[in-house]
């Protein structure tokens, strides 16, 4: 009965252990605790960058209807712990915005797939510069889920591409019933002579073997009217992958590359999906798979502005 008694109390300790945070954009304030709704912080980064978030249990950033300006500010995740940061309002009442100055937030020390967000609207990111990726850069194996977001209008003028989301260097997020409208990469307005990568999504490369037959996976989700622009070519208007793919139950509607807009007679593949899955292990290619069940493409397309092109394809 002593032992019984005591595993009783230690459990309950265990579980009071785990945080719950708020932070609350009109009424909050970033000296607060932020450990209850009336004490909430009022930034996004505050939460993020100024919590030691527990290291055995996955703490909660909860944020309050509203918007959240991000200009001149991305977040940079401080250590791989595992923290959910969901809009309790919902993706159309939680915004976050960059003003098209920088991008959103960067995961870079390895979160695991205990790390979700969710409920929030990504919008006006941008970037100019390596490694691309306009409102999220995943990297360093960082594998989060996004559920229930949307990225819109948000841009990468570099030809790393990622319009949206950049993923590379061991990371495999999944993204579930998220949105993704109007992204783009824009190679004509930034005077860039390369080729542009995955209007909305890019996922750039694989580490290993293991890595690259990892799939990323996209369930139930919509990308809508995300595009290229290029002086040259372009590969994927809504997704390009470099390694493995899993999209299920998913709509790709009005994705488009237009390039070729300086005359070069080089390829453009992809209105949508441009999937490259192979690596190089020293000796020979090896390769990875792609798999789409239950989706629907439509009006997807390829426009050449020159006559002289090379491959047009998908």
């Amino acid at each position: 009965m002593k032992n019984y008694l005591l595993n009783i109390i230690i459990f309950s300790s265990l579980i009071s252990a785990q945080e719950e945070y708020w932070v609350d954009g009109t009424n909050g304030n970033d000296n607060n605790n932020g450990t209850s709704e009336g004490t909430a912080f009022k930034t996004i980064h505050k939460a993020i960058e100024g919590i030691n978030f527990s290291a055995n249990f996955v703490d909660t950033v909860k944020v309050k209807a509203g918007t959240y300006d991000f200009e001149d500010d991305e977040i940079f995740t401080t250590s791989n712990r595992d923290f959910v940061l969901i809009g309790v309002g919902g993706a159309d009442n939680t915004i976050f915005t960059a003003g098209y100055q920088n991008r959103h937030m960067t995961f870079d020390d390895g979160q695991s797939n205990k790390t979700k967000i969710q409920g929030i609207t990504f919008t006006k990111g941008k970037v100019e510069n390596w490694p691309g990726g306009g409102s999220i850069q995943l990297t360093g194996g960082s594998d989060v889920q996004f559920i229930d977001c949307v990225w819109k209008d948000n841009i990468s003028a570099h030809y790393s591409g990622g319009g949206a989301v950049i993923i590379r260097d061991g990371s495999n997020p999944t993204f579930t019933s998220c949105v993704f409208e109007s992204n783009w990469v824009d190679l004509d307005a930034s005077g860039e002579t390369n080729y542009g990568y995955g209007g909305a999504i890019r996922v750039y490369g694989s580490n290993s073997k293991t890595d690259l037959e990892t799939p990323i996976v996209i369930k139930k989700s919509k990308f809508t009217n995300n595009y290229i622009l290029s002086n040259r070519s372009g590969y994927g208007g809504a997704i390009s992958s470099e390694k493995a793919l899993t999209i299920e139950n998913s709509i790709f509607i009005k994705n488009y590359l237009i390039t070729h807009k300086d005359g070069t007679n080089m390829d453009a593949m992809g209105g949508a999906i441009y999937f490259d899955g192979v690596r190089w292990n020293g000796s020979g290619y090896d390769g990875a798979n792609m798999h789409i069940k239950n989706s629907t493409f439509h009006g997807n397309y390829i426009d050449s502005k020159s006559e002289q092109f090379g491959n047009l394809l998908g």
